[in-house]
C-alpha cells in the first residue's frame, strides 16, 4: 500500500507540473478580459513615437488573451524622461500601462541627468518596431557635402530633445564646429525652420523621415551626411556609419554605446515588477503583432518601417548599456556633459 502511495503522489506531482504552464498562461487572459491597456508616449502628438504606438495599438490587443482595449496618452514633458519617471514609479505594474520610451532614456541614464528617477535596466521591454537610426542633414542649399565640410564652416543646427548630444559628440570626435540654435519641441518643428531657412541642419530618425518627408528624400532637397549605426544603411551607401569616425578604441567604444540607443529604437516597456507570466504574455503578443498581416499593412501605409526586435534582446541591450565600463563612462560624459 505504501508503494502504491507513493506511486499515486508521483502521479499527482506530475500532473500538477505539466498543468501549471496551462494554468500561468489563463491568468493573463482571465485578468486582461475587460480591462484597458494605456500607453504612455514620452514624446510629442503627431511626430512618429506617437503614430507608432497609435498603430501598434490598434492590433496588439488583438494578440493578447481576452482582448484588451488599448489607449494612447501622450506624456512629451522633458523630453522623455516624465514617462520614463512616471512608468517606473507610479504606473500600475499589472500589465495595463505600457511605455513607448524613447531610446534615449538609457543615454540618459548613463550621463548622468538630474531629472531622471528611474533605471531603464528594471523596465520590462516588450520590443522595438524597428531601429531609429538617426540621420543628420542641411538644406539642399548649403555647402555642406560630408563631415569633413563641418570643421571648414560653422553650420547652424536646430536642436531639439537629445540633437545637442549628436552636436558635442561629432565635435568632440571629428571637430565639427556648430551654431546651436536651441528651443524646437520635436523634429517636425525643427524640420520646418530649417524649410524656412532660420536654420541650416536638422536631425531625426531615417525611417520618421522616410514616413514625414519622402518628398525631401526623392527630390534631393536635403543632404544627409551622418548617418547613426554599426554599417552603412543600404539606401545611403556613401553617407558613413558613424561607427567608421572612431579614430581610438576608446572613442569606437563611446559611438558603440550611443549606436546602441539607436538599436533599442521603436521600443515597448512594462513598469518593473510585473509578475513574469503578465510579462511574458504581453512579449508573445508584440512578437505576433510584429507578423499580423493587418498591422504590416498599416505600418507600409505610414510609410513605417518594420524590423522588429523581441524584448528579451532589449533587456541585454539596455542592461550593457547601464553596465558600461567606468572609463568609457567618463568619456561619454566628457564629450556630450549632462546633456539637456
Amino acid at each position: 500500500m505504501r508503494g502504491v502511495s507513493r506511486l499515486s503522489l508521483a502521479v499527482v506531482l506530475i500532473a500538477a507540473l505539466v498543468c501549471r504552464p496551462a494554468l500561468i498562461h489563463a491568468e493573463p487572459s482571465l485578468f486582461f478580459q475587460g480591462k484597458t491597456i494605456t500607453i504612455y508616449v514620452g514624446a510629442a502628438p503627431g511626430g512618429g513615437f506617437d503614430l507608432n504606438a497609435r498603430v501598434l495599438a490598434r492590433h496588439l490587443g488583438e494578440h493578447i488573451p481576452g482582448h484588451p482595449a488599448i489607449v494612447v496618452s501622450d506624456m512629451p514633458a522633458a523630453h522623455g524622461i516624465a514617462s520614463a519617471n512616471f512608468l517606473f514609479n507610479t504606473a500600475p505594474r499589472d500589465g495595463t500601462a505600457l511605455g513607448a520610451l524613447i531610446p534615449y532614456l538609457t543615454e540618459y541614464q548613463v550621463q548622468g541627468i538630474e531629472a531622471i528617477d528611474y533605471d531603464a535596466a528594471r523596465f520590462g521591454w516588450i520590443g522595438s518596431i524597428a531601429p531609429s537610426n538617426e540621420v543628420m542633414y542641411v538644406w539642399h542649399t548649403v555647402p555642406v557635402y560630408n563631415i569633413e565640410d563641418l570643421k571648414k564652416r560653422q553650420t547652424v543646427l536646430a536642436v531639439a530633445g537629445p540633437v545637442e548630444t549628436f552636436a558635442r559628440l561629432l565635435t568632440a570626435v571629428v571637430g565639427a564646429r556648430w551654431k546651436l540654435v536651441k528651443g524646437y519641441q520635436g523634429s517636425n518643428d525643427a524640420n520646418l525652420a530649417m524649410q524656412r531657412g532660420e536654420v541650416e541642419a536638422a536631425l531625426s530618425s531615417l525611417p520618421v523621415l522616410r514616413a514625414s518627408r519622402p518628398d525631401w528624400l526623392k527630390n534631393k532637397l536635403i543632404r544627409i551626411f551622418f548617418y547613426q549605426g554599426f554599417t552603412r544603411s543600404p539606401d545611403l551607401p556613401d553617407v558613413p556609419a558613424s561607427i567608421e569616425l572612431a579614430k581610438t578604441k576608446a572613442e569606437r567604444d563611446v559611438l558603440a554605446f550611443f549606436i546602441d540607443n539607436s538599436t533599442i529604437g521603436r521600443a515597448y516597456a512594462a513598469p518593473p515588477g510585473v509578475a513574469p507570466d503578465v510579462l511574458a504574455t504581453l512579449r508573445r503578443a508584440f512578437d505576433d503583432t510584429m507578423k499580423d498581416q493587418q498591422f504590416l499593412s498599416d505600418c507600409r501605409e505610414s510609410k513605417f518601417d518594420v524590423k522588429p526586435r523581441p524584448g528579451v534582446d532589449l533587456q541585454q541591450i539596455v542592461g550593457r548599456m547601464i553596465a558600461i565600463n567606468p572609463d568609457t563612462r567618463a568619456l561619454v560624459r566628457e564629450m556630450v556633459g549632462p546633456g539637456l
